[in-house]
């Protein structure tokens, strides 16, 4: 009886495995998908500036993300990871623009805010980076063309803000 228990427990994980390793979809359905996602929110030779289309975009490859093989998933993450960079960046530009970096108040909610978005936009940026610099060239041409170069461009502009901020407000 006691070797009743591994063996179902054996045949289950077979199983599943069998099934389709714990639901992921086929490399070519989640490029597929990775596809029609990027015509659906008009991302497909850059990324939008529209803050809700990026939000939704976002939340678009999230979910992709969670149906997606391990090989496809380092695409996936690439384009995600690319994707909050610039979505974080652009929400750093516009609660920067509400503030004066002469005089400013460097507890004031909008440079907080700004902080905040900047260190996102950075530690995105830099997982990114990481990401498409370890794909082969087949997995790097599922992306946009120049994507990382730039992602690295966003990285600059968020050090620039947050270099901004620091001499007026030291690093706090």
């Amino acid at each position: 009886m006691k070797l009743a228990a591994p063996v179902f427990l054996a045949a289950l994980l077979a199983l599943v495995f069998l099934g389709g390793c714990l639901g992921t979809q086929s490399d070519t359905a989640t490029f597929n998908e990775l596809s029609s996602l990027k015509q659906k929110y008009d991302v497909v030779d850059k990324f939008s500036s529209d803050q809700s289309v990026m939000n939704d975009y976002i939340s678009a490859l999230s979910r992709l993300r969670g149906k997606s093989s391990m090989m496809a998933s380092r695409v996936i993450d690439s384009e995600l990871e690319s994707a909050q960079t610039l979505y974080y960046l652009f929400k750093a530009l516009d609660s920067s623009s509400s503030f004066s970096y002469d005089g400013m108040r460097c507890e004031s909610k909008e440079v907080l805010a700004t902080r905040d978005y900047v260190s996102l936009s950075i530690s995105y940026a830099d997982k990114a980076i990481s990401l498409m610099s370890s794909l082969g060239p087949d997995d790097i041409a599922k992306l946009r063309l120049y994507q990382l170069d730039s992602v690295r461009e966003y990285r600059i502009t968020a050090i620039e803000i947050k270099d901004s901020i620091e001499s007026a407000c030291g690093e706090q």
